[in-house]
């Protein structure tokens, strides 16, 4: 799981990125962005219920994706 510092927690968070972040879009993937002049990244998960219905998948695959950023940025760390 990410730490907490590096979550999103609050719903104004996420609408400010909605209103003011840019975005990359794939099939079924889309990725909102905006730069928060930290030394280090913020990330939060939405998975909408059209996509996946049951609460307890979408919860997974946010896990998930959780689990993959915080490897990466695990990894990113120890480069010389």
């Amino acid at each position: 799981m990410l730490a907490k510092k590096y979550r999103l927690k609050k719903d104004r968070e996420f609408k400010k990125i909605y209103r003011l972040g840019r975005k990359i879009k794939e099939d079924f993937f889309v990725i909102r962005y905006l730069e928060n002049n930290l030394p280090y990244s913020h990330f939060g998960f939405v998975i909408a219920k059209t996509v996946i219905k049951k609460a307890t998948k979408r919860n997974l695959l946010k896990r998930k994706i959780s689990e993959i950023i915080r490897l990466n940025q695990k990894k990113n760390h120890h480069r010389p």
